[in-house]
């Protein structure tokens, strides 16, 4: 090769290094959804992104990971720098307590804490083990993404049976004597109303978090919060005031966000006014009235009192048939179940069983069937709707309050209270009361849970993936996730 060759082929590398070069770069990540950019410019984890520049701006991020920026140096002309990234994960507070005391946990296996305990978990998922001497170890399967705190019960057996199992998901403290429980349509947050307190609260239905502590005002002083229901293609939430005699209608844009509702309030036309059903073929609320002895029918949008049903011996539970024309009714001093024509208030129809405190009522997805809780007899009953007959019996432990259904009518659960105190009712119970679920497949009792003192509300969520009850003497509300086997 002569000297003016070389002195040529020089100058054409020189100057296509000075003008035309580029570097070449390349990053993984770690997790691999994390968004990746190099220069502001978004890429796939691993691809190469080619540049001018002799260095690139580089930002990684992922949700619960702490981002990364920095710059990544070119390797040279003819190789690509590479880089490996690992994010770390953010770390949360977290604090753990029990309802009784002794127990210890243990996360993700390593040697565990005392209960109650404070101490910081890495964003992903968590192995919790309660371990106690008078009771089985307990596992939870836990999600942190932000800072926590969970209340468990560490329960004495594992609700399980072939074809269902119940996940505890944690309790939270409510205000005073929780009456019911009821899930939002969407599931995402359930609603305790407060039979001694001053309104109702709303709770998260993820974390158990307190969103609302909603008071209606004017009326707060009078307490005696019973029972209430979303009318969810009206946006509305319903909720009945015994000691006054009153129904509240609140908007539910930004429940529970803190957003003030809109509220409105009418007259039950009653006295003692409890459970209140809607009916969206008559666009009606009917109340039923402990003291008065009736059943008053309500306009849904003015809430002027447009009928009445009785009397009914201390009336509470009521279900309206899907196309309105009839009321079903228990009457819990007298042992009825009863059946009534709305449009002019005529009974068809009647169960009466000796001895028996008909409470709460719910109908089977294809309304064929009604199920009634029986707190004097400790049963639930399968009532065929079509002949208005006992088909079969359920038989519950103590004093079982408020049942419902899965959506698809597989499964029926029931709070039951447990007995109550041999001093009087409105004592403290000495003993605990239970969670029970049945296979109405076998119309067989499976589970059999120890709950609270006096478990009393118990809601389903409408997707049928959560079950709710309150224990209406320790002020607290407790969630289950409900997995269902084939």
């Amino acid at each position: 090769m002569n000297s003016v060759f070389r002195a040529a082929l020089a100058i054409s590398v020189l100057s296509l290094l000075t003008f035309s070069c580029s570097y070449r770069y390349a990053v993984e990540v770690e997790p691999a959804d994390a968004a990746l950019s190099m220069d502001g410019q978004p890429l796939a984890p691993g691809s190469v992104f080619e540049s001018k520049g002799k260095s690139v701006a580089v930002r990684a991020e992922a949700a619960g990971f702490v981002p990364y920026e920095g710059r990544l140096e070119a390797a040279g002309p003819f190789g690509a720098a590479r880089l490996a990234l690992v994010l770390e994960p953010l770390r949360y507070p977290v604090t753990v307590a029990t309802l009784a005391p002794g127990s210890t946990l243990l996360v993700d296996g390593a040697p565990g804490f005392t209960l109650p305990a404070s101490f910081e978990l890495a964003h992903g998922a968590h192995r919790f083990e309660l371990r106690a001497p008078d009771r089985p170890a307990q596992v939870l399967e836990i999600g942190i993404d932000m800072p926590r705190g969970f209340l468990f019960r560490h329960l004495p057996a594992l609700p399980e049976a072939p074809g269902i199992r119940l996940e505890q998901l944690g309790v939270a403290r409510t205000g005073r004597q929780p009456k019911s429980v009821v899930f939002s349509p969407d599931s995402r947050r359930l609603v305790v109303n407060l039979l001694d307190d001053e309104g109702f609260q709303v709770f998260s239905a993820d974390t158990l978090e307190e969103l609302a502590f909603v008071k209606p005002e004017g009326l707060v002083a009078a307490k005696g919060f019973v029972e209430g229901l979303f009318v969810e293609e009206r946006g509305e939430y319903w909720v009945s005031q015994m000691t006054t005699g009153t129904v509240f209608r609140f908007g539910v844009e930004g429940f529970g966000t803190g957003v003030p509702v809109p509220v409105d309030s009418y007259p039950s036309g009653g006295s003692w006014s409890k459970v209140i059903a809607y009916s969206p073929a008559l666009d009606s609320i009917a109340v039923s009235n402990w003291l008065s002895n009736d059943v008053t029918l309500l306009d849904r949008e003015t809430g002027d009192l447009v009928g009445r049903i009785g009397p009914v011996p201390v009336p509470r539970g009521l279900a309206f048939s899907p196309s309105g024309e009839f009321l079903y009714v228990t009457s819990y001093d007298a042992g009825l179940f009863l059946k009534y024509r709305v449009a002019d208030g005529k009974e068809l129809a009647r169960i009466a069983l000796p001895g028996a405190n008909m409470r709460h009522v719910v109908l089977s997805p294809d309304a064929a069937t009604a199920w009634v809780s029986d707190m004097g007899l400790n049963a639930v009953y399968e009532v065929e709707l079509a002949t208005f007959r006992i088909v079969s019996t359920l038989r519950t432990s103590i004093n079982p309050n408020t049942i419902d259904l899965t959506p698809d009518g597989r499964w029926l659960f029931a709070s039951t209270r447990g007995p109550n105190n041999p001093e009087s009712y409105l004592l403290r119970s000495l003993k605990p009361g239970k969670l029970e679920v049945f296979d109405l497949s076998t119309r067989t009792r499976v589970i059999s849970m120890e709950g609270g003192t006096q478990p009393t509300g118990l809601d389903v969520s409408p997707d049928g993936t959560l079950v709710a009850f309150t224990n209406f003497q320790d002020d607290t509300v407790e969630l289950y996730r409900i997995l269902m086997e084939p």
